[in-house]
This record gives structure tokens, C-alpha cells and sequence, in this order.
């Protein structure tokens, strides 16, 4: 595994770690809500219950009741944005690894030559005798 994965992975993990926590805080709020909404809908059936029997209340359907809940609305947008935020990072991440990683390549066979060339130059010297003045 090299490097930019196992950035990415580490990456990864750390930020599906937080969208974790977010969720979970975002849930908790959320569920809060629904719970006070769900309080204030069964006092409200109880109401249209009193009126209709009183012969005062048209029946009417709330259409929001087939949408899908805001805690499943925040956890999708979240998602989305999340997974959109951590895919810019990592292609900015990415590059930066990869000139890093082309940089040390070529950092790496300059030492390789400049090695060979010394070596090549030491059996040089040694051939006449002059070693110890490189050396100094």
C-alpha cells in the first residue's frame, strides 16, 4: 500500500468517523423535534376528535406525512456534502503526494548516480595513489 493510500485511507476513516458523530448529534436534535411534533400531532387528533364530534371540523390530510422525515433530509445532504468535501481533499491531497513521491524519485536516482560517480572516481584515485587528498 503506498503512502497516498494509506493518506486516503486514514483520511477516510477520520472523516466518515465525524460525519459519524454528526449524524448521531443531528439525529438526537432531530428526534427531539420529531417526538415534540409527534406530541403536538396527537394533541392536535385529539382536538379534531373534540370537533368533529361537535360537528364543526373538516377532515383534511397533511401531505408532509408521506415526505421523508428531516433527520433522513440532513443525513442525505450531509452525506452528500461530506462525501463531496472529503473526495476535493483528497484530490488536492493526491497531487500534493504525488509531486512529493515524483520529486523523491528523482531525489533518489540523482543520490544513486552522485554514489555511482564517487565510487567511480574513488577507484580512480585509489588506481593513482591520491585517495587521501580526496578524503581531506
Amino acid at each position: 500500500m503506498t503512502k497516498l493510500d494509506r493518506l486516503n485511507t486514514f483520511m477516510t476513516e477520520r472523516l466518515m468517523a465525524a460525519v459519524k458523530e454528526i449524524i448521531i448529534t443531528v439525529g438526537r436534535t432531530v428526534r427531539e423535534y420529531e417526538e415534540e411534533t409527534e406530541r403536538i400531532r396527537s394533541e392536535n387528533k385529539r382536538l379534531k376528535e373534540m370537533l368533529r364530534d361537535s360537528g364543526c371540523f373538516n377532515e383534511q390530510t397533511n401531505a408532509a406525512d408521506s415526505k421523508m422525515t428531516k433527520l433522513q433530509v440532513i443525513n442525505t445532504f450531509l452525506t452528500e456534502r461530506l462525501m463531496a468535501t472529503l473526495n476535493e481533499i483528497m484530490d488536492m491531497i493526491g497531487g500534493t503526494v504525488l509531486q512529493y513521491e515524483k520529486e523523491l524519485d528523482s531525489v533518489q536516482k540523482d543520490n544513486e548516480y552522485l554514489r555511482r560517480r564517487l565510487k567511480e572516481i574513488e577507484k580512480l584515485v585509489e588506481s593513482n595513489g591520491t585517495l587521501t587528498l580526496l578524503r581531506k
